[in-house]
């Protein structure tokens, strides 16, 4: 009877461990900025298991007087959107624009590849919190 009970107890305790684990790779991460000028930035992404599952990057540049907008938006498979995972990187295309995000120590390094811009997310809690980066 206390092999049987101690083996049931392992196996809730590691049932458990496993949803906290688990619970602590998924994440949303937001960031957004608006600065003087209308310059304007804004980069929402998801991470199930690790992996980074969706993305959308939309950034506002004043030029001469007008506005270019530049993005990224796709999910992994969604046909519209090209992922390609490298090491720790992974690049995201669409429409001839694309976003490079590297998985660090504690959270991910996005970096638009239009402007050089660079934001760094680390993990605070359940979400990731984001900081523009030189």
């Amino acid at each position: 009877m206390k092999k049987k009970l101690f083996i049931l107890f392992a196996a809730i305790t590691m049932a458990l461990l496993t949803t906290i684990i688990v619970s602590a790779q998924n994440a949303k991460a937001k960031f957004e900025t608006k600065k003087r000028g209308g310059y304007t930035l804004s980069i929402i992404f998801t991470v199930k298991n690790g992996n980074v599952r969706s993305v959308s990057v939309d950034e506002w540049r004043p030029v001469n007087k007008s506005f270019h907008e530049y993005g990224v938006e796709g999910t992994r498979g969604d046909g519209a959107s090209t992922w390609k995972d490298s090491g720790n990187t992974t690049s995201i295309e669409n429409d001839g624009q694309s976003v490079s995000i590297t998985k660090k120590n504690n959270g991910f390094l996005v970096i638009m590849d239009w402007s050089g811009v660079k934001v760094l997310f680390t993990k605070i809690g359940a979400k990731y919190v984001g900081k523009i980066v030189n």
